[in-house]
């Protein structure tokens, strides 16, 4: 499923309730914002391997919701153990080599319209292990009020 990872690792299901009444009391302090995914950029994991993902602009309330949730859960810290931080993306694919994820950006690029969105919820999502590994929404938490 398309998503923002704000957290990882995800939190087992049988913590959702607890989690779900403190991320509830966060998410009332944001009222819902606009983003818009328009270009493409990758993230290098090796020489080799490459993630190719699209940005979230504006991506200032994206960065406020996701550490006031962090500081709740301050061991999943994953997203933000980079030398620029949490960057909020949607990922698109993997690329084993460079070149080719920047091939792959120069012809999404040249055929993407950008998509405009309103961020009005953010979702606690699960997935067991594989083969039956697709994600799934356990709750949705509104912004505001």
């Amino acid at each position: 499923m398309p998503h923002i990872t704000l957290i990882y690792p995800f939190r087992p299901v049988t913590e959702f309730d607890k989690l779900g009444e403190q991320f509830e009391s966060i998410c009332e302090d944001f009222e819902p914002f606009e983003l818009e995914l328009a270009n493409f950029n990758l993230f290098q994991h090796s020489h080799q391997n490459c993630t190719v993902w699209l940005a979230t602009e504006p991506d200032e309330q994206v960065i406020k919701l996701q550490t006031r949730l962090w500081e709740v859960v301050p061991d999943c810290n994953e997203v933000r153990n980079f030398t620029k931080g949490f960057t909020p993306h949607l990922s698109v694919g993997q690329a084993r080599w460079r070149d080719i994820a920047k091939r792959f950006i120069s012809d999404f690029q040249a055929g993407w319209a950008s998509v405009k969105f309103t961020v009005s919820d953010i979702c606690l999502i699960w997935r067991n292990d594989p083969p039956d590994d697709a994600f799934r929404v356990d709750r949705n938490i509104q912004l505001g009020k």
